[in-house]
């Protein structure tokens, strides 16, 4: 089976992905086995979701917002409200029935089977230049950096920022030049593009979107699989990505370390109880999901599940 990944060899993505193809090996006495390509030699994580439908690879995993392009209900975490919800908030929707509904919503339109559990990247954060950030009413103004996706934007531009959408490459000379004043992304991101050189000085861990990756593998592939086969692949991923998911939040514990041993020390913005502000990223999330044809019922199942009832 093809795998595709553009990540570089040493990312946390690849190297899970190099372990299931490990054990996947040994478990079927080398009857499975997967080719993996990476740092982008087949494609971008942009048009994977394509290809695994048209069965021109057998497995990918893009993050939700990439595969988001194709089923808008893969965004649901990105909705503003989730702007400052505990983790344990995040984990019960992508691990509840809600999760189970976006996932099958993704398997109907592509064509593939999702693999469960999902992969955490981890939970991003907020990062400036010169401006400290201690709450909500310090994004005011700031030109803000975010991954992608119509939910951030929205949010960012609610709380008072100036989104802006660049490349990623391109961000360390934007922070240097001051075209940019701050950044939506995670501890890991940040510790090793080491930004601090760029000119970050300030943190605030808001939780505003929990990223995660979505492994899937075509029909096509699974076709070519017995039962058993089949069985072995789902259970083998199921004992990895369990495992993988305190690997991912270990890993961003040690990038905070490393961007505290570079003097920038990060503030917990605790879950906002501001019935104002909970209104305006409840009206913020229904203008999202209008705009990009999520689900209303999963929408308003979500908002229930958050506390957001209007």
């Amino acid at each position: 089976m093809v795998a595709s990944l553009d990540t570089a060899p040493s990312h946390f993505r690849n190297d899970v992905v190099r372990r299931f193809a490990q054990r996947l090996a040994e478990a079927s006495a080398g009857a499975l086995l997967l080719e993996i390509y990476e740092a982008g030699q087949l494609m971008s994580d942009r048009d994977v979701a394509k290809a695994l439908a048209w069965g021109l690879i057998d497995f990918a995993l893009p993050a939700d917002s990439k595969v988001a392009r194709f089923e808008p209900n893969a965004s649901l975490l990105s909705l503003p409200a989730f702007y400052g919800q505990p983790p344990e908030v995040a984990y019960a929707i992508t691990d509840g029935p809600l999760g189970r509904r976006v996932r099958a919503a993704i398997e109907a339109k592509l064509n593939v089977r999702v693999l469960n559990p999902l992969l955490d990247l981890g939970f991003t954060a907020t990062y400036a230049t010169e401006q400290p950030l201690l709450s909500t009413a310090d994004y005011a103004g700031l030109k803000l950096r975010y991954p992608g996706g119509v939910g951030p934007a929205l949010l960012f531009a609610e709380l008072g920022a100036v989104p802006v959408a660049v490349p990623f490459p391109d961000v360390p000379l934007a922070l240097s030049q001051g075209s940019l004043d701050a950044i939506q992304s995670t501890h890991e991101t940040m510790r090793s593009a080491r930004l601090w050189d760029a000119g970050i000085k300030h943190c605030l861990e808001d939780n505003a979107n929990l990223i995660q990756y979505v492994p899937m593998i075509s029909s096509a592939a699974l076709l070519r699989l017995t039962p058993a086969q089949q069985e072995l692949l789902f259970a083998t991923w199921r004992q990895l990505a369990v495992s993988s998911r305190a690997l991912a939040q270990r890993v961003q514990r040690q990038a905070k370390a490393a961007l505290a041993a570079a003097d920038i020390h990060c503030r917990t913005l605790s879950h906002s109880k501001d019935p104002a502000l909970r209104q305006r990223l409840t009206a913020a999330s229904r203008q999202v999901a209008a705009k990009i044809g999520m689900d209303k019922a999963l929408l308003e199942s979500t908002l229930a599940e958050l506390g957001q009832r209007p």
